[in-house]
């Protein structure tokens, strides 16, 4: 009884409390308007301004630097207007994107991207296997996959790596769902949109079916555009040169661009034990750069992640092992062959692998607080290639 006690208390406290802060505002607001806070000296009116008292929570002392969070429902809102994970991101306060690809826009902090900037989706330190960073790890996943996104502006909380200058993007996708008894739970989601402007059009699937110690969810997304027209005509003239590739004079040219993306997430419960292994497959057979002398024109992503998370006698465990394997081929588009005409390119392969390993601990320590302990390992292998040409 006590124990309840105590909690009704407080609440009581606040709603009263609330209630003489709004009415104390009013009249402050109020106040303002009387004639007796305005007087005059030397010919100059002057107004008193009432005092204004600003009431907060205090910020949590759990994270370092900024941190703000955006969640699945509003980067759906968004799918409409933008295919791309980062340019939806810049929601969030001090992040911003460098103009490139259609969907692999730069993510920047602080003035600050490429390497400068750590990105962790599901646990996993990608990095941007092209050499000139033309592609962000954030283009690995596509909008409609990402439950809910984290950004750290500046100084970085080791939990969450700590070693990047700028900051931190940490993008997680849903948890695993599971049923509350033995009985089958299915779940379902279709999304599609269109935007005329490119002819850009896309759809999403995702599909559950779980009971209550396994979940198997797949996700599929595609997204497609052409090159998207200009407010007006920029170009005096209709580009032309190759009878089956015309440019209009509002037409943008090398912003194009077709992106699939797939993943079967494989999850099982015990107790407090938890288990997750997912596959992550995407293909960009184009993407056009209006603003580089360069396309890409291949990229293929494969990705295994290995989770686990438990709570044991002592205290929480988090494990993690994950595979990744990206092949890169980029080149110039149809849009700069036609420009370009006889120059024959510049070609360039890329494959890269990334193997990596996170360990985390929380150490109950009894009566004397917690311990946070942890490791993590990454071995990155770059393969590159530029053809003569």
């Amino acid at each position: 009884m006590s124990s309840s006690s105590m909690n009704v208390v407080p609440i009581l406290k606040l709603s009263v409390l609330a209630l003489s802060l709004l009415h104390i505002s009013s009249a402050y607001a109020d106040s303002t308007t009387v004639k007796a806070y305005t007087h005059t000296t030397d010919d100059e009116p002057h107004i008193r301004l009432p005092e204004i008292v600003v009431y907060a929570k205090p910020s949590s002392t759990d994270a370092l630097g900024t941190a703000a969070s955006i969640n699945q429902k509003f980067i759906s809102s968004k799918q409409v207007a933008s295919s791309d994970t980062a340019t939806i991101l810049t929601k969030i306060p001090g992040l911003n994107v460098q103009s490139a690809g259609g969907i692999s826009n730069l993510p920047v902090m602080r003035g600050l991207a490429d390497n400068r900037l750590r990105v962790l989706v599901d646990g996993v330190d990608s990095i941007a296997s092209c050499p000139n960073s033309m592609n962000s790890p954030l283009s690995y996943i596509a909008p409609s996959s990402v439950d809910e996104t984290t950004v750290y502006a500046g100084v970085t909380p080791v939990s969450v790596g700590g070693n990047s200058i700028g900051g931190t993007i940490v993008v997680e996708t849903a948890e695993p769902v599971f049923s509350t008894d033995s009985d089958i739970l299915t779940l379902g989601e279709i999304g599609t949109f269109y935007r005329s402007n490119g002819d850009a059009y896309g759809a999403n699937l995702s599909t559950t079916a779980a009971n209550d110690q396994l979940s198997l969810t797949y996700k599929g997304s595609f997204a497609q555009a052409d090159n998207y027209k200009a407010g007006g005509n920029f170009k005096s003239y209709i580009q032309t040169g190759n009878p089956n590739k015309t440019l209009a004079k509002d037409e943008v040219g090398s912003t194009a661009y077709e992106s699939k993306n797939q993943s079967l997430d494989i999850a099982y419960k015990n107790g407090n034990h938890l288990l997750q292994g997912t596959y992550l497959w995407q293909n960009v057979p184009k993407e056009l750069y209006p603003n580089q002398r360069m396309d890409m024109l291949d990229n293929q992503l494969d990705r295994i992640n290995l989770r686990y998370q438990g709570e044991l006698n002592w205290g929480q465990l988090e494990a993690q092992a994950y595979h990744e394997d990206v092949d890169h081929y980029m080149n110039f588009g149809e849009d700069k062959q036609f420009l370009y005409g006889a120059a024959k390119g510049m070609p360039m392969s890329t494959n890269s692998k990334t193997i990596g390993t996170n360990l985390k601990a929380i150490v109950d320590l009894a009566e004397q607080g917690t311990l946070n302990i942890g490791a993590e390992y990454q071995d990155y292998t770059l393969d590159d290639t530029w053809a003569a040409s």
